[in-house]
């Protein structure tokens, strides 16, 4: 029990000279101490063994073996990415965190690039074991499909050809038009919606034809080769057309109609005044009193003029 180390007293070991341990298993050199805990700290770890094990003799022995390794027991093989909850998306171990794929991998490994890319998981994620885990905002076999609504899309690009290809209208002329979109498959639908296309990975736009003012809809799809389909709506969403005729007739009649009320106000101010003008002149008139006076240059018309000759003069 003591490994010949020591003496078995009630169960427990008193072990011999230079010797230590529960069971003697530990010995010093020539009974020089050692600080035996420090040697089971991993770097700068304050933790005897990582926190995972015992420190044994200078050396750290695991809690748990098969989930913890390493010299200071500083590895979990828990510790790697899960893909549809398995570790190591279930074709390899983890190994200090760390996927190892199992025989073959290698080969697997070059799936997690999309066909003529050079970027594993198109830059949006990490391959593990052959298959792509994505970053948040990214999905798709090759974590090509950016599906968080801050995404840039092809809203602005495409819309030129939607333009032209349905509208004839736009920015293309009908010869740019074959240049610029013949690689874009279009189709004519009613109505544009979530579910006209392949499911989520659609995407709807919206833009305003300058040359009506009306605003057309379309969707578009990305397929694993690349190529886009459009889905266009043949009816644009226009605003609704003001009625130009009555809008003149009622601005016509509605100015005739101020300048006749003008016109019959400033007519009964005239009038209004013209009457307060007269009764003032009128009423001036009767209460100045004239007085009578002869005329200095007046000759009355009535004389007496005797003829000496008239003999009745005498009488």
């Amino acid at each position: 029990m003591c490994n010949n180390k020591g003496t078995e007293i009630c169960g427990l070991c008193e072990c011999n000279t230079n010797y230590f341990g529960k069971t003697c298993e530990c010995s010093t050199d020539a009974g020089r101490l050692i600080d035996l805990s420090t040697a089971c700290k991993y770097e700068n770890s304050t933790e005897i063994c990582s926190g995972r094990g015992n420190c044994i003799c200078g050396q750290c022995t695991c809690t748990n073996s098969a989930r913890y390794t390493g010299s200071f027991c500083e590895c979990d093989n828990n510790n790697c990415l899960l893909s549809n909850e398995l570790l190591c998306a279930g074709h390899g171990k983890c190994d200090c965190g760390v996927c190892k794929c199992d025989s073959g991998g290698q080969e697997t490994v070059s799936t997690c690039f999309e066909p003529e890319s050079e970027e594993e998981c198109s830059g949006h994620g990490n391959c593990i074991c052959g298959k792509c885990r994505c970053e948040g905002k990214y999905s798709g076999e090759y974590c090509e499909k950016c599906v968080h609504e801050s995404c840039p899309n092809k809203c602005e690009e495409l819309k030129h050809c939607v333009q032209c290809k349905l509208y004839g209208t736009g920015v293309f002329n009908p010869a740019d038009c074959d240049l610029n979109c013949f690689q874009h498959s279009i189709n004519k639908v009613e109505v544009v919606s979530p579910v006209s296309g392949t499911g989520t990975d659609e995407i709807i736009c919206k833009a305003e034809d300058p040359s009506d003012e009306c605003v057309f809809i379309f969707s578009y799809v990305t397929s694993k080769s690349k190529k886009i389909k459009i889905n266009a709506q043949v009816t644009k969403e226009c605003p609704p057309q003001a009625p130009i005729f009555w809008i003149v007739a009622s601005v016509s009649s509605l100015v005739v109609l101020i300048g006749l009320i003008l016109l019959c106000v400033y007519k009964a101010y005239t009038k209004i005044q013209i009457k307060k003008e007269f009764a003032a002149y009128d009423n001036e008139r009767k209460e100045v009193a004239w007085g009578q006076e002869t005329n200095p240059i007046y000759n009355n018309p009535v004389g007496t003029f005797q003829n000496p000759l008239y003999a009745g003069a005498e009488k």
